[in-house]
């Protein structure tokens, strides 16, 4: 069978980017797992679990485990933060959820909250904070099997001793030069930050909102999708190289 010819010019095929997924503090992948399940496996959604470090060092661990080329990131909140220290060049989008968009929007309670933890032994500390981590999850609605993969298998202390103290540190690094969309659940207790705040903290930004709390990539998988989808990527021809 002959193939088709062309015209003028060959025909230049689009390849859809890959959309990797940066989970937040916890740093696993499966957090994904809902949104992956409801998007199905034409949507080229890449989840990577976070490496160890703060977010300069998670960065450059992770670069050698990213696609080649280009690729869009949608992150949890510190997953965000982390991809601020990526090569711009590598980046064609990005889409954060219910990521700091400054260290001044730092929830005081969460902040203390943190010191506490540090103060305490590696192992207190990661015991306690396996206990607050499940009841948030649960209070938030995330699915049980989810849970369950998430807090079976803990973050070590030194892990989540880095991330806390990178937080809190406050160097956030800056948000890279690419189209960026902030996402965040109606119900998130943690933003903290008016739509004018957000605007002024980082130019140009697409500002979404969606069901669900700081999770939604978990609680309401269809609805991020569907938004993802249709008000993000589709809406800037974000699925497809040039």
């Amino acid at each position: 069978m002959k193939s088709p010819r062309t015209t003028g010019r060959v025909a230049e095929a689009r390849t859809p980017l890959p959309i990797v997924c940066l989970p937040g503090i916890r740093g696993d992948r499966r957090v994904f797992s809902p949104l992956i399940d409801v998007a199905g496996a034409e949507s080229l959604l890449v989840p990577l679990d976070l490496p160890p470090g703060a977010p300069a060092l998670a960065a450059a661990r992770l670069l050698p485990h990213l696609p080649a080329g280009p690729v869009h990131l949608l992150t949890g909140s510190y997953g965000g933060l982390v991809a601020r220290f990526l090569p711009p060049q590598r980046i064609a989008s990005l889409a954060c959820i219910g990521t700091l968009p400054a260290p001044t929007f730092l929830d005081p309670h969460l902040v203390r909250r943190a010191q506490g933890l540090l103060a305490l032994p590696d192992g207190i500390m990661a015991r306690l904070y396996g206990i607050y981590g499940r009841r948030s999850l649960q209070r938030e609605g995330v699915p049980e099997a989810v849970v369950t993969a998430l807090c079976d298998q803990p973050l070590s202390a030194r892990s989540l001793r880095g991330r806390l103290r990178a937080v809190l540190s406050g160097h956030h690094g800056v948000v890279p030069p690419v189209s960026c969309a902030w996402i965040h659940g109606s119900e998130d207790a943690q933003i903290r930050w008016t739509e004018a705040q957000l605007r002024a903290a980082v130019p140009g930004v697409t500002c979404l909102e969606v069901d669900g709390g700081h999770f939604p990539h978990a609680t309401h998988p269809a609805l991020l999708w569907r938004t993802l989808r249709d008000e993000w990527w589709a809406g800037r021809s974000a699925l497809a190289q040039r």
